[in-house]
């Protein structure tokens, strides 16, 4: 069946409520899946832990009114044979503790209901009129020696052995004669370096040049650094010298000052001797003084021992009279706690989640391929039109092929196959079978390109194609154009 030429059609967008209700469904069935999927059963030697469907839920998409059966299950923990058994064994005594505690809570109603009474507990210590120690009053300092013979002056020592600055001028001199080698040296050995790296063909800018050009100034650094540390012993030398003759100046005037020191000492220890005296009266009176103090503190000492012994004999007492009355409390409560099983323990189970399907991107994915593809289509379509509307055009002004076969009858040349403006059915409409002429059918119909009311009569090129393919021709446009004088006939 020959293909028809018609304008595209746009796709129909997705309607928003049937994706969203593909969507929901997709997402609930989703959900479902995930929840079986992690519903692993698991068995321990303790126990087990089983899952199982116990009827579903119906759920109603507010926005479609679509009802959803979604299950619901249950989960199932059971003990091992051997763990029920201590399990309905500890039950049962527990039972009886209850039972036993029931029972004691009536004595305890009975002991409760009476007052707390201290009638029996002691009293404490009476500390009235109680006060620290009273100790001795203040001593009165001795009086020592004032004054003295005056010390010696000390000896006019020499704190200087440097001239002003510290020979810096000399360390600079040194510093600058170094340098000055050293910068005319740097400046050949620059100049031969790059000479060097151009002759090897390493280019400024490349890696290695850089780092060629560090080393080289690393090396100076270390070059520079040594002349500075070759100015600094040149000045350490000078100081030393200097150092020594200061030295020998400052012994002598120090040996002048300890001979007129050693006269100052004999009269100091004399004065010294005195003060001693004065010291040890002082002493004596503090230690009649401190044993009166010894005593009074001892004093008060044992009346505070008596007057805590006291307290301390109430504060048993009353604990004594506080575990008689809490007791039998303490014992219900031990009855009521007893001992549980445990539990068996689950591991949770690394169930593979599967993905909710994004069912509204696919199908508006799919959507923006159709519209794709439509532009693609209606473009296509276009440029077709616009061919076929210059096809119809030439032929409107003398005929797509009238030229060309004029000219070559001019020249005695057999005229080109095909005439007419084509005789294929895709660029044609309003067709018509209106009989046969020459054992070929012939039709009613006008070009796609002209208004309508236009009526031309003629073949189709695909049927002539089963009879006579040697009359049909393909144009370079692609279409099918038949000469009507090899069938002996002539389109109206």
């Amino acid at each position: 069946m020959e293909a028809k030429i018609s304008k595209p059609r746009p796709p129909r967008p997705p309607d928003p409520n049937e994706v969203a209700a593909s969507q929901t469904g997709v997402n609930i069935g989703t959900a479902v899946a995930n929840t079986q999927m992690g519903q692993v059963n698991q068995v321990t030697p303790d126990g087990s832990l089983m899952y199982s469907q116990t009827g579903s839920q119906t759920y109603t998409d507010p926005s479609t009114g679509r009802t959803y059966a979604i299950p619901q299950y249950t989960a199932t923990t059971s003990l091992s044979p051997e763990a029920q058994a201590i399990r309905n064994q500890s039950n049962a005594a527990n039972l009886n503790m209850a039972t036993l505690a029931a029972n004691q809570s009536g004595r305890a109603d009975q002991l409760l209901s009476q007052p707390f009474s201290l009638d029996s507990v002691p009293g404490g210590a009476d500390r009235t009129g109680f006060g620290p120690a009273s100790y001795g009053a203040d001593l009165n300092t001795p009086q020592f020696s004032q004054g003295g013979a005056p010390l010696p002056q000390t000896a006019n020592l020499q704190d200087s052995y440097t001239p002003e600055g510290g020979f810096s001028a000399d360390r600079q001199r040194v510093e600058d004669a170094l340098m000055g080698r050293l910068d005319q040296q740097r400046g050949r050995d620059m100049e031969g370096l790059r000479t060097q790296l151009a002759n090897q063909g390493i280019n400024i800018g490349t890696e290695a040049y850089s780092r060629a050009l560090q080393d080289f100034e690393r090396t100076n650094t270390d070059m520079r650094t040594s002349a500075i540390l070759g100015s600094a012993q040149e000045q350490s030398r000078l100081l030393g010298e200097a150092r020594a003759a200061g030295g020998f100046t400052n012994e002598a005037r120090q040996q002048d000052f300890a001979n007129r020191t050693g006269l100052f000492g004999l009269g100091e220890d004399q004065r010294r001797y005195a003060d001693a005296m004065a010291q040890q009266q002082f002493g004596n009176q503090q230690a009649i003084q401190g044993r009166g103090d010894q005593i009074a503190g001892a004093q008060f000492a044992q009346q505070q021992s008596i007057f805590d012994a006291q307290d301390n004999a109430r504060a048993r007492a009353l604990q004594e009279q506080l575990a008689l009355r809490n007791q039998p409390i303490n014992e219900i409560t031990a009855l009521m706690s007893g001992s549980q099983v445990a539990t068996p323990q689950f591991g949770i189970a690394q169930s593979a989640m599967i993905p909710t399907t994004d069912y509204a991107g696919i199908r508006q994915q799919g959507f923006n391929n159709q519209q794709a593809n439509y532009q693609q289509q209606n473009a296509n379509y276009q440029a077709m039109l616009g061919g076929l509307f210059g096809m119809g055009s030439a032929a409107l002004t003398g005929g797509m092929f009238g030229g060309a076969g004029a000219a070559a009858g001019a020249a005695g040349a057999r005229p080109p196959m095909h005439s007419g403006p084509g005789s294929d059915r895709r660029i044609k409409t309003d067709i018509e079978p209106i009989g046969q002429r020459n054992g070929h059918n012939w039709y009613k119909f006008r070009y796609v390109w002209e208004d309508p009311g236009t009526v031309h009569e003629g073949v189709m090129a695909q049927e002539v194609m089963q009879t006579r393919p040697d009359a049909v021709s393909t144009h370079p446009m692609g279409f099918f154009v038949v000469d009507y004088a090899a069938l002996g006939l002539e389109m109206v």
